[in-house]
């Protein structure tokens, strides 16, 4: 039976913060790109219409955002929203670029939402039915003021690929840490080689973004938890860590961990966490 220990970490560390724009050409092979948000219809989407960034087309650099209905499984509706964005008067522009696969018929939709990223949040454009081989470039310059959130809803039915690089837009907004941390983070289901663990949300005047939740067992180590030095996801045990970023939920969270070994302890820090990239800022003090 394994043994469970649950921590919190504290330690402060003050950084500048710098809003940019939205410039984004899915360029890491992880998909989404840091702060992007992938939403399927279909939880149990077969593995052919996996989202991904891919090689085998792009606009621009050498990937581009992937959307997929090419195996049979319905619903094929698929999301990709921005992060959260700061949209001001004069500031009200995004584009990018699509293209669909060698043939069959791709259909999209250009969503905005002023409050959260829930399909029922979004305004969503006409139906876009012209993608072709050729790259063409997708303009809105007046989005509203106050908008957050832009998203692309996907809704071919078991046709091929949608491709989409080169995506910019207004200022990212850079938020605050996170006002507390979250409460009740402790384990739920044990089994042989997995650990659930479930904990409450953060609340307070500034919300997360996400939780880092980093593991160790044996003579693992935990990686340094800083301003400005996002932790990317490791699943891979055999040095002993684990890490992994979970998006915020109100209320019930809730990750397992997988890939354990029985009879064996396993340590979990978990972090709060605005922003991303080099604009992430992490709840570290008490």
């Amino acid at each position: 039976m394994k043994k469970l220990l649950i921590l919190l970490i504290a330690a402060f560390v003050f950084g500048g913060l710098f809003a940019a724009p939205l410039t984004e050409g899915f360029e890491s092979p992880a998909c989404p790109a840091a702060g992007w948000t992938i939403r399927y219809a279909n939880q149990s989407y077969p593995s052919g219409n996996t989202m991904t960034h891919n090689t085998d087309q792009y606009y621009a650099g050498a990937r581009s955002f992937r959307f997929s209905s090419f195996s049979s499984g319905t619903p094929y509706d698929q999301y990709l929203i921005t992060p959260e964005l700061n949209v001001t008067s004069g500031d009200q522009t995004v584009s990018f670029w699509y293209r669909k696969y060698t043939y069959g018929s791709e259909v999209f939709r250009v969503g905005w939402s002023s409050t959260g990223t829930e399909v029922a949040d979004f305004t969503w454009s006409a139906d876009i039915t012209d993608a072709s081989t050729t790259w063409q470039q997708y303009i809105k310059t007046d989005l509203p003021v106050g908008t957050k959130h832009v998203a692309i809803h996907y809704k071919s039915n078991y046709a091929y690929y949608l491709y989409i690089d080169e995506f910019t837009g207004p200022e990212v907004n850079i938020a605050p840490e996170p006002s507390s941390h979250v409460t009740g983070f402790a384990a739920g289901n044990l089994a042989l080689t997995s650990i659930q663990l479930n904990w409450t949300g953060s609340t307070g005047t500034q919300l997360p973004a996400g939780y880092l939740i980093q593991a160790i067992t044996g003579t693992g180590s935990y990686a340094t938890v800083a301003d400005g030095n996002p932790v990317a996801d490791d699943t891979d045990w055999s040095d002993g860590n684990a890490a992994v970023n979970v998006t915020h939920v109100v209320g019930a969270n809730t990750y397992t961990f997988t890939g354990l070994t029985a009879n064996t302890a396993y340590e979990f820090k978990i972090w709060p966490s605005t922003n991303n990239g080099a604009d992430i800022d992490f709840k570290v003090d008490a």
